[in-house]
């Protein structure tokens, strides 16, 4: 009994939870589940960073030094600003910059951008704003599972042929 004990306990402090996307879906297939497709330039990256203050601040009181404390309570996303180029493939803008929310790291699925680089952005809502139509939303989320990239003008092309088609119907 102590032996099963003892390896559920190593089992259980060995867990992790990583980012699982499955297999790279298609440009088409990824075109009909996107709420946003649109290429742009990164701009910006801000941290979004959440503290849970009820725990910081008890983890402050017994000691705990206010870097590590933070490291402890704190969750979020990073926002990056991203100025739309010519191209919108998919969803009407209030602006000509968008704010793209991701994971704070790959092991939350989090997608890296790198400001000045420009992306072909496969986004989504995640928290719809009551009354506001999606189409007209400016925030918007991506994560690894998208196909999100560096701008290439092949998945450029297969964009282009992809919004004609889904015009016409």
């Amino acid at each position: 009994m102590r032996y099963l004990t003892l390896f559920v306990l190593i089992l259980y402090t060995n867990y992790g939870v990583c980012c699982t996307c499955g297999p790279m879906r298609t440009v088409e297939d990824q075109f009909k589940h996107s709420e946003i497709i649109v290429v742009g330039t990164i701009i910006e990256k801000d941290p979004m960073i959440q503290i849970d203050s009820v725990e910081y601040n008890r983890l402050i009181n017994n000691g705990l030094d206010k870097t590590k404390a933070r490291r402890f309570t704190s969750g979020g996303y990073y926002q990056y600003t991203l100025a739309l180029s010519e191209t919108a493939y998919k969803g009407n803008f209030l602006s000509d910059t968008l704010k793209i929310r991701t994971g704070l790291s790959g092991s939350s699925c989090g997608y890296s951008f790198e400001i000045g680089k420009k992306y072909i952005v496969y986004g989504y809502s995640k928290n719809p704003i009551p009354n506001k139509p999606i189409d007209k939303q400016d925030e918007f989320w991506t994560d690894n599972c998208t196909r999100t990239n560096f701008f290439s003008e092949k998945e450029n092309r297969k964009l282009v042929r992809i919004a004609k088609r889904m015009i016409k119907k």
